[in-house]
C-alpha cells in the first residue's frame, strides 16, 4: 500500500460464501519484509471482518512510500494467541481516558 503514514485504518472481511474451518486469518504488516513481520489483527468464523488501527502516522514512517500486508491462514489456537497480544482500540484509549479524569481531578 502506498504512503503508510496517511492509513489510519484497515478493514478485512472473508467473503461470507468462503467457510474458513476451524481456522482463522491472521492479517500481517511489514515496512521492510526482509526485517520480519508484525500483527494487525485477525479475523475468524465468529468475527469474519474488522477494522484495525495501524498506528503508521504516529510511526515515523512519514519518508516510506509503502508498507506490505501479508495474509496468513492459521489454526484455531494460534490465532486466539494472537488475540491476546493485539491491542484493542478500547485498549489505546484508555491512557488518554486516564489523563483526562487526571486532569478533572486535579481542576476539581
Amino acid at each position: 500500500l502506498p504512503n503508510p503514514a496517511s492509513i489510519a485504518e484497515l478493514c478485512f472481511s472473508v467473503n461470507p460464501s468462503i467457510q474458513i474451518p476451524e481456522c482463522g486469518i491472521a492479517l500481517y504488516y511489514s515496512f521492510n519484509p526482509n526485517e520480519g513481520w508484525r500483527v494487525l489483527g485477525t479475523v475468524t468464523t465468529d468475527a469474519p471482518s474488522g477494522i484495525f488501527r495501524t498506528g503508521w502516522g504516529t510511526m515515523g514512517v512519514e519518508n516510506l512510500s509503502s508498507v506490505s500486508i501479508g495474509v496468513s491462514l492459521e489454526s484455531g489456537d494460534f490465532v486466539s494467541n494472537l488475540k491476546g497480544i493485539i491491542q484493542s482500540p478500547l485498549d489505546r484509549e484508555l491512557p488518554v481516558m486516564n489523563v483526562a479524569q487526571d486532569l478533572y481531578n486535579f481542576i476539581s
